[in-house]
């Protein structure tokens, strides 16, 4: 099996951050060695969206799908339980298929992740995180818009 036939479907938490799932996603599908990508989100009112995202996949011609959540570290009972079930269906419905959840991350990879993300924003000046109105009445005194 080649990894063109490997799809992966990251998942989200909730539709309240499908946005920045979906960043996410795309900055990732390019890194992987398929297209066979989706994403979804696991919201309680519809567990059934990520069993809909892996068949999805699968139906594109998926012969392999890794099932990746797009958090560094665990969401919850409740997450876990809806992926579960959905792997358990999707298991069910196409037994010739290995679909793996991809979980829990390496806690030496994720760090290393955090590691370079700190080293990098270490590295850039600080940002002004004084108030606007403080910067504006700084401006103000230092000339700036000054009526005489």
């Amino acid at each position: 099996m080649s990894l063109r036939d490997t799809a992966v479907v990251l998942v989200g938490r909730s539709d309240s951050n499908k946005e920045s799932v979906g960043q996410l996603g795309e900055a990732l599908a390019p890194l992987l060695p398929t297209t066979l990508f989706s994403i979804c989100c696991n919201e309680q009112s519809r567990p059934s969206s990520i069993a809909e995202a892996i068949e999805g996949v699968i139906q594109q011609g998926a012969k392999r799908v890794l099932v990746v959540p797009a958090a560094l570290v665990l969401e919850g009972a409740a997450f876990e339980a809806g992926i579960t079930q959905a792997l358990e269906w999707v298991r069910s419905k196409f037994p010739q298929i290995p679909v793996e959840y991809v979980w829990p991350l390496d806690q030496k990879q994720g760090a290393g992740l955090l590691a370079a993300h700190i080293r990098q924003a270490a590295s850039r000046p600080p940002p002004d995180t004084r108030s606007l109105v403080a910067q504006f009445l700084d401006n103000q005194s230092l000339g700036g818009n000054r009526h005489g």
